[in-house]
């Protein structure tokens, strides 16, 4: 656990599963990938979105980026494009509807929706090797490829704003290697260590320029990270929501492993039932479920593509788009003091 690149900002021991109460309180919305009757978004446009491939030098390089490319037709063609643009819409709407979005949603302002136009970035991470014999990582970067160039596209063009927006993409991996890196650089992502790519965030996630942070088949550390680089997580020291979408595994599946692990929960057997809740051994996430538990998440969920057995759908399984909302009860100035102190010895110990 000491040694977890992905725990580098916001670092936390592990935290005993206790019993814990269920919420209800829970925002789930369920939304088919392939509904009838759709309204179908267009590919996103490399020309007015400030980011597109480039050539590599490197052999290998090249073929990989031709191969992310040509899996962008795929997962256009799948229906997975489709429902991640509606989930955008549906999650914003959820949140606004529950009280948070883009907007304050504490301290008696106005809810918003989620500013998706004034996304300043798109952090991928766990990705794995484009190399590998799978094709899962070369659809997955090619969906994040597409939801950078629709994200750089919103707010554009229009009276009073800019002709061009620029997102900014980092993405990290140690099983990155250098056909990997060239790769990913040539489709227009800063390639950079884990802890940077948490810096990145820490920064540059803000209320104006919020982020989206693409984990796709991750570990639950990996989101434990991204949560604590924008200081997400049960009796964070804000009133606002957090600024960030995640993309990834459901936190609701997760959370529902984790009370089944739990010693009187309904796994029964604490043994094999914690192997399922943390098959990678990184701990209790505790932010994460936190955020579940006190009904501060908005999950919409894409459905799988086809049927039963489609094998477009290795690559999003469980996958679903997370929006945060702020907490009921402001903490105190006192939390908040405690709050900044932990955070500067966690960093240090690092």
């Amino acid at each position: 656990m000491a040694d977890d690149p992905w725990l580098v900002v916001g670092r936390r021991g592990r935290a005993r599963a206790a019993e814990q109460t269920r919420h209800s309180s829970r925002h789930k919305v369920s939304l088919d990938a392939e509904e009838k009757g759709a309204a179908q978004p267009p590919p996103p446009a490399r020309a007015r979105a400030a980011v597109g491939p480039t050539t590599p030098s490197s052999p290998p390089a090249a073929a990989l980026v031709a191969a992310v490319t040509a899996a962008e037709a795929s997962v256009l063609a799948s229906g997975w494009w489709t429902g991640l643009v509606r989930a955008m819409q549906a999650a914003s709407q959820a949140a606004e509807a529950a009280g948070g979005g883009g907007g304050d949603g504490g301290g008696g302002a106005s809810p918003s929706p989620f500013p998706w136009h004034r996304v300043g970035g798109l952090a991928l991470l766990g990705l794995g090797s484009l190399e590998a014999a799978a094709p899962g990582p070369r659809s997955q970067a090619a969906l994040a490829g597409l939801f950078a160039r629709h994200l750089a596209s919103l707010g554009v063009g229009g009276a009073g704003e800019p002709p061009t927006r620029r997102v900014r993409l980092v993405a990290a991996d140690p099983a990155f290697g250098p056909a990997d890196d060239a790769a990913l650089a040539a489709l227009g992502f800063e390639v950079l260590s884990p802890g940077a790519v948490l810096g990145a965030l820490a920064v540059g996630a803000t209320p104006a320029t919020p982020w989206v942070a693409y984990l796709p088949h991750c570990p639950s550390s990996v989101a434990e990270g991204v949560l604590g680089a924008v200081g997400a997580g049960p009796g964070e020291g804000s009133t606002a929501a957090p600024a960030l979408a995640l993309l990834g595994n459901s936190l609701d599946e997760v959370s529902d492993r984790w009370a089944c692990a739990l010693p009187n929960g309904r796994g029964g057997r604490r043994g094999a039932a914690s192997t399922a809740a943390d098959p990678h051994g990184c701990g209790r996430p505790a932010r994460a479920l936190g955020l579940v538990e006190a009904g501060r998440v908005v999950e919409v969920r894409l459905a799988p593509v086809g049927r039963e057995g489609d094998k477009r759908n290795a690559a999003f399984a469980s996958t679903a788009l997370h929006l945060f909302l702020p907490p009921a009860h402001p903490p105190t100035s006192e939390a908040v003091e405690a709050r900044g102190r932990g955070a500067v010895a966690s960093e240090t110990q690092a």
